[in-house]
């Protein structure tokens, strides 16, 4: 609807204009032409058209387009006022010429204004002009991909950190837990991998990959493998609070879910692009054996159920707590060694 009250009003200023040699209405062919000589883009008299019965739509971001338009207009006795010019933009969903634009077409209104307002102070002008930007490049796709992103956080919340929360009442609160854990690792890195949106990357357009579909396999892989990594990190960090007998709150619980869906998103584009770095290649076969990632989830739930006195034992605990480090420098050291 905008966008035909703007083609509309667009049209009667248009034939507001006279010609500078014939005096006569000026024609869409005749306004191209003028818009050609003034922004260097040609425009045919069917792209004037278009705009005029709101078959098509300027883009809110080329200011030079409109601006140009509205020069026109200006110019040849379609626009009179500022305020003319403006209200032309609004029926678009344009914002406003700004103090630049005005200065350039309007340069008599600043020198009005001035004297009947005083300056404006240059934080609010700048503010101002921020927030048009902003919201000029705002889109329904802006707003889905944001409350897409946050319905992944309160799942992860929701199915992962209660089994983040122990010591556990009972057996029976343990395996509830756990339940909840299997389900959110199967899923939710499924859904950080979606998000990931690969396809519109640069940097993979630009290589000539023979299987599209392993890179998308393994930015999946990769969402699996963070989602795990940064979880265990998280576990640890909680285990240790546990053995100091601390108690955790519910910003440090979000935290720490925030921290496993960064990781995960991390990941997700860091191994397809370190498979890439090393193999020059995608192949299945360089990378298969990290799929089970896929199912950490569900073999933790088990470990963690059939050793959970252990883990939540202060001496225990600790003493599994200072293997794992252990065993993770010696494979760094070994790994560092081989190169």
């Amino acid at each position: 609807m905008a966008t035909s009250k703007f083609g509309e009003q667009l049209r009667k200023l248009r034939l507001m204009c006279r010609h500078p040699e014939t005096g006569k209405q000026m024609t869409q062919s005749q306004f191209a032409e003028f818009l050609y000589a003034e922004i260097d883009i040609l425009y045919s008299n069917t792209a004037i058209s278009d705009w005029e019965i709101g078959k098509s739509r300027i883009d809110v971001n080329d200011r030079r387009l409109l601006c140009g338009i509205i020069k026109i207009l200006k110019q040849y006795g379609g626009i009179k006022t500022l305020s003319d010019a403006n209200d032309l933009l609004e029926l678009g969903d344009y914002r406003a010429l700004n103090k630049e634009e005005i200065n350039i077409l309007f340069p008599e209104s600043i020198s009005d204004e001035k004297e009947r307002e005083g300056p404006v102070p240059a934080w609010a002008e700048k503010s101002v002009t921020n927030i048009r930007k902003f919201t000029d490049s705002l889109s329904v796709w802006h707003v889905a991909k944001v409350i897409a992103w946050a319905w992944i956080f309160f799942m992860t919340y929701w199915f992962i950190v209660p089994s983040l929360q122990f010591p556990f009442i009972d057996n029976e609160t343990a395996k509830q837990n756990m339940y909840l854990y299997v389900i959110g690792t199967l899923f939710i890195p499924l859904a950080i991998g979606g998000m990931t949106n690969i396809k519109n990357n640069l940097y993979w357009k630009e290589q000539n990959i023979q299987k599209p579909i392993n890179l998308w396999l393994y930015m999946f892989q990769g969402a699996y493998v963070g989602f795990h990594v940064g979880y265990f990190l998280m576990f640890f960090l909680t285990l240790m609070l546990t053995q100091f007998n601390l108690q955790t709150t519910t910003w440090l619980e979000m935290i720490k879910i925030l921290f496993v869906i960064i990781v995960s998103y991390a990941s997700a584009q860091l191994v397809p692009y370190n498979l890439w770095r090393a193999y020059n290649r995608l192949e299945i076969k360089d990378g298969w054996i990290f799929f089970i990632f896929v199912f950490v989830g569900i073999g933790w739930a088990f470990f963690f159920l059939e050793y959970y006195e252990m883990l939540s034992s202060p001496v225990l605990g600790a003493a599994m707590i200072l293997i794992s480090m252990t065993g993770v420098v010696l494979l760094e050291i070994l790994k560092n060694r081989k190169k």
